[in-house]
């Protein structure tokens, strides 16, 4: 605000109002510049001249490269001159720049942005319990949350209405959630527990201290069931889906997997091992637990040189062996009833009725339903109940 005008002061032989008590026009300037000036003390405006105010500035003259480096300084700003009531929330904008670092508090619970490690930090009670951002992408994660507590959660994701979800995880490669627990007590210790507040609890992992199972029905049951084994499959081996396999020698055993050579039944009464369903490629990486990975340095019982030779002339296969599904078979038994039992027969991977009710070491399944044969060379594909484990 300034008092500064273009015309001389009157003098004192200038009246200050004309015969109609109007304030004349050499007054009036002055004295609304007056009563202007009044009112800016009262509002706490006293400046000296010249001072810029934002009635003084044109809109838009302050810019980003009009300011000099450093120029705006903590020194320069007076105390509490900055309030939020002066902040506009909509126009906060980072164009460019760098600080050193933005927090909510300098110790114990804060929120915390740094250029030393360019991440969004998360502090309670002054342990770092969640980052977001570059450092975090170079120890291998993206968002990386710790608790410190055996009472809440690092990450809570919560969907309030009635449909939804509550996280979605995809990858094109690797895991897509790996979940790992590194307690080996007993107690609730478990990789993952899944549960419907209504229903169904499973639990995924175990400790050794609950049993080292892969998967637990806390309530419930798993369904469908259907239970499978893998196997070595010769390349030149090309059974149909529901083809019957049976075992060949062994591969690679462990207590809890075996894989062996996999071949189709070609005669009646073969001991089977199931129903095939796919074929895969023997990668480097590909989880075979009793096999493990390419070289005995990945936890593999076969070397590099082995493992090669196998890859070569065999694809891994599925062969579903107890539960629920399907099976290929023939009328060379005769007709299928539901309830009959089936075994192997001599065409290569169908099997045909078997000839009385006794479950065998060589019985594969129980037919869910029936078909009429045309021919003993007939061939069909029934619903059935796994039972050669």
């Amino acid at each position: 605000m300034t008092a500064e005008l273009t015309q001389a002061i009157p003098g004192p032989n200038h009246p200050f109002v004309d015969r109609y008590r109007n304030v004349t026009s050499v007054w009036y300037p002055w004295l609304v510049k007056i009563l202007d000036f009044v009112n800016g003390i009262a509002r706490g405006e006293l400046l000296v001249d010249g001072a810029i105010t934002s009635r003084t500035l044109a809109t838009g003259a302050i810019t980003a490269d009009a300011i000099a480096a450093n120029a705006i300084t903590a020194a320069a700003i007076a105390a509490n001159a900055i309030t939020v009531d002066k902040i506009d929330a909509a126009n906060i904008d980072v164009l460019d720049g760098t600080f050193g670092a933005l927090q909510t508090n300098t110790t114990t619970t804060r929120v915390q942005i740094t250029n030393a490690t360019n991440e969004l930090r998360c502090y309670v009670g002054g342990t770092l319990i969640a980052s977001i951002g570059a450092n975090v992408i170079t120890n291998g994660a993206f968002i990386a949350c710790t608790s410190p507590s055996a009472v809440w959660y690092p990450a809570q994701f919560t969907n309030t209405s009635a449909a939804g979800g509550a996280l979605i995880c995809a990858t094109t490669g690797g895991y897509t959630v790996q979940a790992d627990q590194t307690t080996a007590n007993a107690g609730q210790h478990y990789a993952g527990s899944y549960r419907n507040s209504s229903g169904g609890h499973a639990v995924l992992g175990a400790s050794s201290g609950n049993g080292s199972y892969a998967g637990l029905a806390i309530t419930g049951t798993w369904s469908p069931f259907t239970g499978s084994h893998p196997g070595l499959l010769s390349k030149s081996e090309t059974p149909e889906v529901g083809d019957i396999i049976v075992d060949g020698a062994v591969v690679a055993k462990a207590i809890d997997d075996v894989i062996c050579y996999a071949t189709r039944s070609s005669a009646p009464n073969q001991p089977a091992v199931g129903a095939y369903t796919h074929r895969y490629a023997m990668d480097g990486d590909t989880l075979t637990p009793a096999l493990g990975l390419r070289g005995t340095g990945s936890g593999g019982v076969l070397t590099d040189e082995q493992w090669d030779v196998l890859k070569a002339a065999h694809d891994f296969c599925v062969i579903n062996s107890i539960g629920e599904g399907c099976i290929n078979v023939c009328g060379e038994g005769g007709n299928i009833t539901a309830g009959d039992l089936i075994v192997t027969s001599s065409m290569r991977g169908k099997g045909m009725r078997q000839l009385d009710d006794y479950l065998r070491s060589y019985t594969v399944a129980r037919a869910r339903e029936g078909h009429v044969f045309a021919s003993p060379t007939d061939t069909a594909q029934i619903a059935c109940i796994y039972v050669s484990g």
